[in-house]
């Protein structure tokens, strides 16, 4: 995924992603996501389904609660096994509650999340932030934040990323090296005569 992504030009991005944890979350959501169809209409919002891997997302219930959504030509589902590539790429913002994929979207994408349902500071502010309640007129005042500080965050998280993570992208490939070298004294690339990159 981080090659994939990491090979497309830097762009502005128009979306928000929504990836509620449960249907409980996805109720509270909602409200927001009718507001930005409502009030932001050149902003796309994707919805990250649980469906692949919980029936509950395909009840009847879940349908009736996003008709309304659907209707609109600036909403998407993304209802794939793992987030698309294309969803990190257009996303400006992801907009979570209890989701581990928190901590992992703003190095994958370099856009922030934005946590909600907690009074707890749960992510370094540095790859956005977290708040407990917000009205849809707050909720779109910090979407528009957001949107206009795009190229501040990406900046943020950049550095971030350089200065926290190591081997981004690539550690699965570091580990298997390092271990064969230190533990088995084997030097892959020099004794199998490819390289780990294939």
């Amino acid at each position: 995924m981080v090659r994939e992504i990491s090979r497309q030009e830097a762009r502005v991005k128009k979306a928000v992603l929504f990836a509620p944890y449960d249907i409980a979350e996805l109720e509270l959501m909602i409200p927001y996501m009718q507001a930005i169809q409502d009030l932001l209409p050149n902003v796309k919002v994707i919805l990250r389904s649980r469906s692949f891997c919980e029936n509950v997302w395909n009840s009847a219930y879940v349908k009736q609660m996003l008709k309304p959504l659907e209707s609109a030509k600036n909403f998407f589902i993304d209802d794939s096994w793992q987030i698309q590539a294309q969803s990190y790429l257009d996303s400006f913002l992801f907009v979570c509650g209890k989701t581990t994929s928190k901590y992992s979207f703003p190095f994958l994408s370099l856009a922030p999340s934005l946590v909600l349902f907690t009074k707890e500071q749960v992510l370094d502010e540095r790859l956005g932030k977290c708040l407990d309640t917000l009205s849809t007129k707050a909720f779109i005042k910090v979407v528009k934040a957001f949107q206009k500080e795009q190229r501040q965050w990406t900046e943020n998280i950049v550095r971030y990323r350089e200065g926290n993570l190591y081997h981004f992208g690539k550690a699965s490939e570091y580990l298997a090296e390092y271990i064969l070298h230190n533990f088995f004294k084997i030097d892959f690339k020099k004794e199998v005569g490819i390289s780990s990159k294939v």
